[in-house]
């Protein structure tokens, strides 16, 4: 009995000083390999803390952001912003190759995707961070011509004084990891500023939603829509203004360009007077808009809508 008390006694000294690091020592470790996420991604990422919690495998992480690019400027100063978001991972799902998310919740976040004076988006640039080239290879630009500058001995196909050959191999297209969101609550502003139209910044649009997600998921049976989700919300600020109310279901997606998915719901008091900078932009005007919406996807071919 007395042995069986000390290995007791032992396991649990140990559970609780293992949750004591991962509550605590978790963020110092994970902050020290923030300068190789940006070098290896060319995206500014930062939080201020970061814990998980076992047996329930829970990560919470607080005041998370990823900066603009380089060239991009917002009133918020982040392309994205989340005060607390946590989430549960399902352990027993991971020797299986299946990335399970039983439960996500986020609040007090905000996107703000921004078009600078050049008509560049942020998120289409994110990540773009130049990479030095590999030595005795051509670098392409972006209409896909190399620099004639470069050495070409080593490349394959190509001759002193002649042309190089062009080979063209098909490439399999990458598999969607098998992933399934289980329960997932979203309270976030989505916000799109157009510096082009206006360098005050003025010419802008804020959304506050609400969304929500079951059984989200990449894998399994493609002609059951056992996925659900609904998108509630208005103008950051006016809770009359487009106000939103869209419910969908959805099929589990294993090719994003494949979809099948439902959706019904209402946009309603559409006022451009309610961001008449951004309207203005476009050439756009009207009183009011209320938008039905019904459409009706099956792997990807619009059915309705």
């Amino acid at each position: 009995k007395k042995t069986l008390l000390i290995s007791l006694a032992v396991i649990v000294l140990l559970f609780v000083a293992t949750n004591i690091f991962l509550s605590f020592g978790l963020t110092g470790i994970a902050k020290k390999g923030l300068p190789e996420v940006r070098k290896a991604t060319g995206i500014n990422v930062d939080f201020k803390s970061v814990r998980t919690s076992l047996p329930g495998a829970t990560v919470s992480v607080s005041d998370f952001t990823v900066e603009n690019p380089a060239g991009f400027r917002t009133d918020n100063a982040a392309f994205l912003s989340l005060g607390d978001a946590s989430f549960r991972i399902g352990l027993f799902s991971i020797p299986r190759g299946i990335i399970s998310l039983p439960s996500l919740n986020v609040k007090n976040s905000r996107l703000t995707i921004a078009k600078n004076e050049t008509g560049k988006l942020n998120a289409a640039m994110l990540g773009k961070a130049a990479k030095p080239a590999a030595k005795g290879k051509p670098v392409p630009d972006e209409t896909g011509t190399t620099n004639d500058n470069q050495p070409t001995e080593n490349i394959p196909g190509t001759e002193a004084g002649g042309n190089r050959n062009h080979e063209t191999k098909e490439k399999t297209p990458p598999q969607t990891p098998k992933a399934v969101i289980g329960n997932a609550d979203i309270e976030t502003v989505v916000e799109y500023i157009d510096w082009k139209a206006s360098s005050s910044g003025s010419a802008k649009l804020a959304l506050a939603l609400n969304i929500k997600a079951r059984n989200i998921a990449t894998f399994g049976d493609t002609e059951n829509e056992n996925g659900s989700f609904s998108v509630a919300g208005s103008i950051e600020g006016k809770p009359d203004s487009i106000s939103i109310d869209i419910n969908g279901k959805t099929a589990p997606i294993p090719d994003p360009g494949k979809p099948t998915f439902d959706i019904d719901g209402t946009i309603k008091n559409i006022r451009t007077t309610d961001f008449k900078e951004l309207a203005d932009a476009y050439g756009f005007e009207c009183d009011n808009i209320d938008v039905d919406i019904h459409i009706k996807c099956r792997k990807g071919i619009y059915e309705n809508g």
